[in-house]
């Protein structure tokens, strides 16, 4: 089903003027991190509202991942945020926004449906208090939860018959089939063979919000270099920032994950995770296709940022390699008891497995979830191409 959009509502604002971006913003992804800054273009001030737990519930948005701390906390870390506000109403009045002090409310190119079944913005629509940006196609919390459900129950299955245990996630199994294959979503995806390749990972550097370059193993010089950097720390966490005034963030392509823990990772592209890193405030720059295991290519690293503090996570290392591993601060082979490198531990309070955790112990709310926000979305018929970054 399609609907007829009125022009103003895509039209920019003036500098002064506040505008109000609400939503769950749970499991974080490219599209929360594009529309933000499409909101952001539109041109003012921009408020992020989120709603409380009980209020997703409520409206039937189902059992949320992520706390509403955690949600608030990654949404200040998003660098076209101006502010936050939190408890907001899961659908907007022209009251709310006056009572927040707003001029306008903005939703991607989809209806948002209240709990009384009607569309959450109908009343700022019909006051001129409304402006439109485009939903980013092929990814959302929805196909993230249903990837993540399947890998559960899959896992859940395997435990329950004896022949489930982590060295598993290293061999050939469709644990974890990509999103696209999950919900039969078409996602242009590059091939894992190809994501070290030169013309990819600078594809991928040149398309981010930040300053990036990617490093290329087999180029004399390593590294392809989108604008000249700063020098000074090579971390991963916003505690890591702290220590130092430059804050580079080294990326795995999705074949050093593969390689790592298993052909079926990551579940999230090299694009979608780089574009992600790179709408972080406190992220300067990203390096595209770190190196994991090789001394000499860390060395190159170091010696390129004038390196004086890294972050690595406080995971064991004893056994196989497991997603949460890898996913932020990975234990990379660099000798730093004989360098003036300082490592910084990073905690982990929320990562990979504790989600899986979150999952297993809702896996039926979570499950009602997926099916009611998968049957739910309207989009409108907005003119030009989609999933502009």
């Amino acid at each position: 089903m399609t609907f007829d959009i009125c022009t103003s509502w895509s039209s920019k604002v003036e500098s002064h003027e506040r505008l109000l971006l609400d939503g769950c913003f749970d499991l974080f992804h490219l599209g929360h991190a594009n529309a933000l800054r499409q909101a952001k273009q539109l041109g003012g001030y921009l408020v992020a509202a989120t709603h409380s737990d009980h209020e997703i519930r409520r409206c039937k948005e189902g059992e949320p991942i992520y706390s509403q701390s955690e949600r608030v906390k990654i949404l200040r870390a998003v660098k076209w945020v101006d502010q936050i506000i939190q408890n907001a109403p899961y659908s907007l009045t022209v009251a709310d926004l006056k009572k927040f002090r707003v001029d306008y409310s903005v939703h991607g190119d989809d209806i948002s449906i209240g709990a009384d079944g009607l569309d959450c913005h109908s009343e700022t629509k019909t006051a001129g208090m409304y402006k439109i940006i485009r939903r980013t196609r092929g990814i959302s919390t929805t196909t993230i939860l249903g990837a993540l459900i399947r890998l559960v129950t899959q896992r859940e299955t395997r435990e329950v018959n004896g022949n489930y245990n982590h060295s598993q996630q290293n061999s050939n199994c469709d644990e974890n089939t990509s999103l696209g294959e999950v919900h039969k979503i078409p996602q242009q995806k590059l091939s894992k063979s190809a994501f070290a390749k030169e013309e990819n990972c600078g594809k991928v550097a040149a398309n981010v919000w930040c300053r990036s370059t990617f490093f290329d193993s087999s180029s004399p010089n390593h590294f392809n270099l989108n604008k000249e950097s700063k020098n000074n720390s090579i971390t991963d966490d916003e505690k890591a920032k702290s220590h130092g005034d430059y804050l580079v963030v080294g990326l795995f392509s999705d074949q050093t994950i593969s390689g790592l823990v298993g052909p079926n990772y990551p579940l999230i592209s090299l694009e979608h995770r780089a574009l992600c890193l790179s709408a972080l405030s406190m992220v300067d720059e990203l390096v595209i296709n770190a190196p994991a295991n090789n001394h000499d290519q860390m060395q190159v690293i170091m010696d390129h940022y004038k390196v004086t503090h890294i972050a690595m996570n406080s995971m064991n290392h004893i056994g196989p390699i497991t997603p949460s591993d890898v996913e932020l601060g990975f234990h990379i082979k660099y000798p730093l008891e004989e360098s003036s490198i300082e490592a910084i531990e990073i905690p982990t309070e929320i990562n990979f497995d504790t989600i899986l955790t979150r999952i297993k112990i809702n896996s039926v709310k979570l499950g009602e979830t997926f099916e009611m926000k998968n049957s739910k979305t309207l989009l409108f018929e907005l003119p030009g191409e989609f999933n502009l970054i």
